[in-house]
């Protein structure tokens, strides 16, 4: 039997300035990945929950997740995270 890795069965897109653009519309968080805008998202904290400012889940509308947010000191400028 063939050993399967995780990233054999899902594709995980870490999110960062240099491939996404957070911005507020209305009060709602929007995002902007490439050619695709998102004009709601939310953000849900990933395990393991002490780290507050890592590993930060992207979810669209439908709470899909649209992709993970390494860190957000590492990842993202202050005007960004001001959003958050």
């Amino acid at each position: 039997m063939s050993k399967i890795n995780l990233s054999d069965v899902i594709e995980i897109t870490y999110l960062s300035r240099e491939n996404a653009r957070f911005s507020s519309v209305d009060g709602f968080l929007t995002l902007d990945v490439g050619k695709t805008h998102y004009p709601r998202v939310y953000l849900h904290r990933d395990f393991p929950f002490e780290m507050e400012r890592e590993y930060i889940s992207v979810l669209d509308e439908e709470k899909k997740e649209i992709g993970l947010i390494r860190s957000l000191d590492e990842d993202f400028d202050g005007e960004a995270i001001a959003l958050f």
